[in-house]
């Protein structure tokens, strides 16, 4: 998990350098405009990673703890597990599609 954290703070970082050299090329309304734009995209593209990471941590340790059944061993002989990604509506955007395989 620190290690999820640490690439989080990382990109984080990366983020506002770029944010913050779009911004001092400020030099009107609609520069503003468009810094707001994309500090809201980026943003959002950013939390979206972020919260696509956390959820695949969280199910990487269901899938170690999943028992079958019958035997009562872990449950590799019943195949590998698909997990997707369908969001819960926070960062939701009309132009992505929020099925894909994480």
């Amino acid at each position: 998990m620190q290690r999820i954290a640490d690439a989080m703070m990382a990109e984080a970082k990366e983020l506002v350098k770029a944010l913050v050299a779009e911004a001092r090329e400020v030099r009107d309304r609609e520069g503003a405009e468009a810094l707001e734009r994309s500090v809201r995209e980026k943003g959002q593209a950013f939390l979206r990673v972020v919260l696509e990471q956390l959820l695949q941590s969280v199910l990487a340790r269901q899938a170690e703890a999943r028992a079958c059944p019958r035997c009562g061993g872990r449950r590799r002989h019943k195949g590998v597990r698909v997990y997707r990604y369908f969001g819960i509506g926070l960062l939701d955007q009309d132009d992505q599609d929020d099925s894909r395989t994480i």
